[in-house]
């Protein structure tokens, strides 16, 4: 899962909440660096927040749907 959200401490909890259910959880801090992320190494599930510096939510939802890697 690749969990993106500008917050700090969203970032913790939620990837801690999912590490402990046994997800593998990789970080971004805005739409900018997961896309970069994503291309790197598709993950099978995107959770993202929408209102971000950089890049937010929904641009990075169009620009994954843009890809063929990683639908």
């Amino acid at each position: 899962l690749l969990l993106v959200d500008d917050s700090v401490s969203a970032r913790i909890e939620l990837g801690d909440a999912l590490r402990d259910r046994g997800v593998k959880v990789r970080v971004a801090e805005n739409g900018l660096t997961a896309i970069a992320a994503a291309l790197k190494r598709p993950p099978d599930v995107i959770l993202s927040d929408v209102e971000m510096p950089t890049m937010d939510g929904w641009t990075l939802l169009r620009m994954v749907r843009s890809r063929k890697r990683l639908m």
